[in-house]
């Protein structure tokens, strides 16, 4: 699975499987966020299994579960920290790699423009121009 960048330190990703592990810790990666509800689909990769699989494989797992249409600002204080607190690259996944990359776009704010902002996003494939007001 290609992992999206959004910078240099962060990229994206649809749900990932035990085996995207291996991938995302030979590309650098040492903090997996799931921003997942636990059970939110059948057959989803529980929190707990995908914590036990990163620190096998030397990794930290952060949990930030979104509930799609009600992302708040404690998720991306959240965010902001667990970023600040790794010392290599962040993956950030979700169903679809949406709201990782909303969380994302928010927690920049006041680092960047809403306009550069967007831009990251759109170049990794998500449009978050609807947030536009809120990044500025």
């Amino acid at each position: 699975m290609p992992f999206k960048s959004l910078d240099e330190q962060v990229h994206v990703a649809p749900q990932i499987s035990l085996e995207h592990l291996d991938a995302a810790r030979d590309a650098g990666v040492t903090t997996v966020v799931s921003h997942r509800p636990d059970g939110e689909e059948p057959g989803q990769l529980s929190f707990a299994d995908l914590q036990a699989a990163a620190s096998e494989r030397g990794m930290k797992a952060v949990h930030i579960p979104v509930v799609p249409g009600r992302l708040t600002p404690t998720h991306i204080e959240a965010f902001k920290q667990a970023t600040a607190d790794c010392d290599g690259k962040v993956l950030a996944f979700c169903k679809s790699g949406m709201r990782a990359s909303m969380v994302w776009a928010l927690s920049k704010k006041g680092e960047a423009t809403s306009a550069e902002i967007m831009t990251c996003c759109q170049n990794a494939g998500y449009d978050v121009s609807p947030l536009a007001p809120h990044l500025s």
